[in-house]
């Protein structure tokens, strides 16, 4: 539920960050079936924010186990779905 409500400050925010957002391949990622999209740049906190803002249909992340263990963390990822 938290995931539709941050999405659009989200999206503005990462608007506001970037001079130029570059979307030239939504069109040919499919949207009725199921796909892995594995970004392999130095900036593995912002690849999957990006994608999350800006492809229509909604995204399941993995994250590493401890954050689990913090509860501030624990919460913000459970809320989000």
């Amino acid at each position: 539920m938290l995931y539709y409500f941050v999405r659009p400050f989200a999206r503005l925010a990462i608007s506001l960050f970037y001079k130029k957002i570059d979307l030239s391949i939504l069109e040919k990622i499919p949207r009725n079936q199921a796909l892995i999209l594995a970004p392999n740049h130095p900036t593995a906190f912002m690849d999957p924010c990006n994608m999350a803002v800006f492809m229509p249909q909604p995204l399941h992340s993995l994250v590493r186990g401890d954050f689990f263990q913090k509860p501030l963390f624990n919460f913000l990822l459970r809320a989000i779905y």
